[in-house]
């Protein structure tokens, strides 16, 4: 076993649609490429090897697989020929299943905001601290979006990411860290502590958050 996996027995299962037991019959499965030769490309979906004719993806790649045909008419033989590549999107977007969720970089607090990879970027951010305004006062006045961001802040909060912004410092200094957002709110009002960790955080705002982002969103 890697050492990387040494501790992978005490984690926690993950009963999620895109973590698929080996009968479960959904529409689409991740997968991982075992082989790939010329014209074509095996993958490992947990349930049986699908093969890719006319598709060369290198070995050890995750790919979403559209099993539809093969929950319709499964094979027979020893591969799965009766399924296809799928974008990653596919099972959210075409089916509105939860499939997981992508990360990505950013070299700075304004490339978060910045850097969006929707066509049109984010059309309402928030900004969390618990020198923000209660965020009791102002849910409920949430428009609707298409693409909405949440930002949570370290340890000495956002202010200290922007601080060291070369892009924000002057702007900051000017009109405050509030003008970077949309809404600028304390989702712990009289927290009491002198801290809440970030992934504590989250949790606490989303949960307060979630039943107007449910509303207001733009299907």
């Amino acid at each position: 076993m890697h050492p990387d996996l040494r501790h992978a027995a005490l984690l926690k299962s993950l009963d999620l649609p895109h973590h698929l037991k080996a009968d479960d019959q959904l529409p689409y499965r991740e997968g991982v490429t075992t082989q790939c030769s010329s014209g074509e490309t095996l993958v490992d979906v947990g349930m049986g090897t699908v093969i890719l004719p006319n598709e060369e993806i290198e070995p050890y790649a995750r790919v979403t697989i559209d099993m539809s045909g093969a929950v319709e008419s499964p094979s027979t033989g020893g591969y799965i020929t009766n399924a296809k590549h799928a974008k990653s999107t596919d099972p959210t977007t075409k089916m509105g299943y939860y499939w997981g969720y992508t990360t990505r970089r950013a070299s700075s607090l304004s490339a978060v905001l910045t850097e969006s990879h929707f066509a049109k970027g984010y059309d309402f951010v928030i900004g969390t601290s618990e020198r923000g305004n209660p965020i009791y006062e102002v849910l409920s006045t949430l428009p609707p979006f298409a693409h909405l961001l949440v930002v949570f802040g370290g340890q000495g909060g956002i202010e200290v990411a922007a601080s060291n912004d070369p892009e924000l410092e002057k702007v900051v200094e000017k009109e405050g860290i509030s003008c970077l957002f949309d809404w600028w709110v304390n989702c712990v009002p009289g927290q009491g502590s002198r801290t809440i960790r970030t992934e504590e955080a989250i949790w606490i705002a989303l949960g307060q958050m979630f039943g107007e982002f449910q509303r207001k969103g733009i299907k």
